[in-house]
């Protein structure tokens, strides 16, 4: 006996298996795109804090580590422009202003993290 695609009916557990991917997708797209615009972000160098900057503010910095590092803020967002390391992964990070965004450049031992704002009680988990 042939069945065609007219004779389907989908029962409740073919339902579900198409509903809870969706669902679990749906969810995960909330989580991720409610993080907030950052106000500082933090230069870590071998697990040690070594300067707050600010976000608001335009300016280039130049960090002389293990490789020279030049760092720059830009519209409220920060990025490396240039490193002497040589996969430049840390480059092609590119800008970054979201709290919890990292850009990370092993050589150099150097990372960047955009911190939470101090005034939001919330994660983004919670909200």
């Amino acid at each position: 006996m042939k069945y065609s695609n007219k004779d389907f009916i989908p029962k409740p557990p073919d339902i579900l298996i198409l509903i809870i991917p969706i669902a679990i997708a749906v969810i995960c797209i909330m989580m991720f795109s409610s993080k907030t615009i950052g106000k500082n972000a933090k230069i870590i160098v071998d697990g040690e804090i070594i300067d707050k900057i600010s976000l608001q503010k335009d300016a280039v910095y130049n960090f002389n580590l293990k490789e020279d590092n030049i760092v720059e803020v830009k519209n409220g967002k920060i990025r490396i422009k240039s490193a002497n390391c040589k996969d430049k992964t840390c480059i092609d990070t590119g800008y970054i202003s979201k709290s919890g965004d990292v850009i990370c450049c092993v050589p150099s031992a150097l990372v960047i993290v955009i911190e939470q704002d101090e005034n939001n009680e919330f994660d983004a988990i919670t909200r």
